[in-house]
């Protein structure tokens, strides 16, 4: 069962909200690979960050392509690290670094997905991100 809480911030949504159902499932990916893409990626960050952030060409580059069937979706490293960042994987070693080896080796990271929306399921929440063009409204 899936609960969905209305709140204020509903409103603040810029644009339609994701649908509730109705998402196709992919694959899974190991939940290691997930953190090691996460781990690698704030090292490039790091590196490459200004005053202003990360790039938008780190974030928006997808780090996994999954495929199911004639199916093709990329994750971008903007929602790994947003699976990270809002602690949806158990990650954390006692220094608080990112390590892949604090999760066991069964934990997975669930790929969904609409012709407009993709969504990545983690065990303590998800993470949504809309497909394509975003200035492309369908009806």
């Amino acid at each position: 069962m899936r609960i969905r809480a209305k709140s204020g911030l509903d409103s603040a949504w810029r644009g339609v909200l994701p649908p509730e159902a109705g998402f196709v499932h992919l694959d899974d990916v190991p939940a290691r690979v997930v953190l090691d893409l996460a781990s690698r990626g704030v090292a490039l960050a790091k590196e490459h960050s200004s005053a202003h952030g990360p790039p938008a060409a780190l974030l928006d580059q997808e780090v996994v392509a999954v495929t199911s069937g004639d199916t093709t979706v990329g994750v971008p490293m903007r929602c790994v690290f947003a699976l990270t960042a809002m602690g949806f994987l158990p990650q954390s070693d006692a220094a608080g670094e990112l390590d892949p080896g604090t999760v066991t080796a069964d934990e997975i990271v669930r790929v969904r997905a609409l012709p407009a929306w993709l969504r990545v399921d983690a065990r303590f929440g998800s993470v949504y991100r809309r497909r394509g063009d975003p200035a492309l409204v369908l009806r």
